[in-house]
């Protein structure tokens, strides 16, 4: 895969857990598919309606990020999120799919790990 394309979907990835774009439901709507769906780390299942009503916020720091071409416009990602303060570490994996020029998530999960 293309360092350049990897790189650009990472610093997506780290938007999306940033606590001013997670409560900003224009740029959640331009970064997430109107066919998202999500499994909670808790087991939940969310769509995007869901997620434009505001996402929780908690300080989260992503490492270990790999990431794969699918399709010409399909990514899926990995990595780690270690939740600060919580002790908590989860693993993410997430589905990109370019829409016209842009990518937007299409798929998410997390998976607690260690608590």
């Amino acid at each position: 895969m293309e360092k350049e394309l990897s790189g650009h979907i990472k610093i997506l990835e780290e938007r999306l857990l940033q606590p001013e774009t997670r409560q900003d439901i224009l740029e959640l709507n331009r970064l997430i598919a109107k066919e998202f769906i999500e499994i909670t780390s808790s087991g939940m299942i969310k769509n995007k309606h869901d997620c434009l009503d505001g996402l929780e916020t908690p300080a989260m720091k992503l490492s270990e990020f790999s990431c794969r071409l699918l399709s010409e416009e399909m990514v899926q990602t990995f990595y780690r999120i270690l939740h600060e303060g919580q002790f908590k570490i989860t693993m993410r994996s997430s589905i990109w799919k370019k829409h016209n020029d842009t990518w937007q998530m299409t798929f998410h999960q997390g998976t607690i790990i260690k608590e």
